[in-house]
């Protein structure tokens, strides 16, 4: 019984840290938007896009959402739809680089934008985000004064670290 009841502790324990976001720090606020960035371990996205690892190590993600007061008109806590998201990310000590656009895509904790990406092993890694308005992929916005909202924002970069262990590994999956 005893043994039992510790394997279903560990199971149930187990099931916890897969699903767990490795947050990169606090969110924060810019342009009446909630940033902020993390990864979880790769996942399996569709439809499959040519050039994505087949063998993903992290699905790294960003998430942007309205704060309250939004000054383009998002309700709060709204995702913010159609912007261009660039990272690179490189690794310390080495040579290694990855760079990309970020997908926009929905999961069970709604959507966010992200991507697979293979990983160049255990190491300190260095995120850059760059973020560009949605007025840069033809999303438009009512400006006359009675039904109107304040012009897009202007692109901004935001930069993270993290620490990768390897998949499986407690903390770095």
């Amino acid at each position: 019984m005893i043994r039992f009841c510790l394997l279903l502790i560990t199971a149930l324990f187990s099931g916890q840290i897969m699903a767990m976001d490795v947050v990169f720090g606090p969110d924060i606020g810019i342009h009446g938007m909630k940033v902020g960035a993390s990864y979880i371990q790769g996942v399996i996205m569709s439809p499959k896009k040519k050039g994505m690892p087949k063998h993903a190590d992290i699905h790294l993600e960003t998430d942007v959402h309205a704060l309250p007061g939004n000054p383009q008109g998002f309700p709060a806590t709204a995702w913010i739809p159609g912007l261009k998201i660039h990272f690179v990310l490189t690794k310390d000590g080495s040579n290694w680089r990855d760079e990309g656009d970020y997908l926009p895509m929905v999961a069970q904790g709604g959507p966010h934008y992200g991507m697979n990406i293979k990983l160049d092993g255990p190491g300190h890694y260095r995120l850059t985000n760059y973020y560009q308005p949605p007025s840069d992929h033809g999303m438009f916005l009512l400006s006359e004064a009675q039904k109107g909202v304040y012009p897009w924002w202007q692109p901004f970069v935001r930069h993270y670290q993290f620490d990768y262990l390897g998949t499986g590994k407690h903390g770095g999956y």
